[in-house]
């Protein structure tokens, strides 16, 4: 379940995890059988911009902001806000939408 805006045209091969086949194939390859899969919709709701910026040191997201140059976190942070505010403005509100696969197998 790659996400398509993080993808890039130069990826060498595809990822067996692209795809419920894929997964499948890969347990069955490994002597898992009967492989069954389920995809869902997970939301966050947050109650405000400063919420999400919390939460998003919680997580692996955390990566990013430590990777970000310390001088510049206070920066990069505002512009996150500004946008975040803007998406609060929304009549579903402030929401992180993630599709989750989840799947499982016996061992053969």
């Amino acid at each position: 379940m790659r996400d398509p805006r993080s993808s890039t045209p130069d990826q060498a091969e595809p990822s067996p995890f692209d795809s419920i086949d894929g997964v499948h194939a890969l347990l069955a390859s490994t002597g898992f059988d009967g492989a069954t899969s389920t995809e869902r919709e997970h939301v966050l709701r947050f109650d405000s911009p400063a919420d999400w910026v919390r939460w998003s040191w919680s997580g692996a997201m955390r990566m990013y902001w430590e990777r970000t140059p310390e001088d510049q976190r206070p920066a990069a942070e505002q512009r996150a806000l500004g946008h975040l505010e803007r998406m609060a403005r929304d009549p579903e509100g402030l929401r992180l939408r993630m599709g989750v696969r989840y799947t499982t197998a016996a061992a053969g």
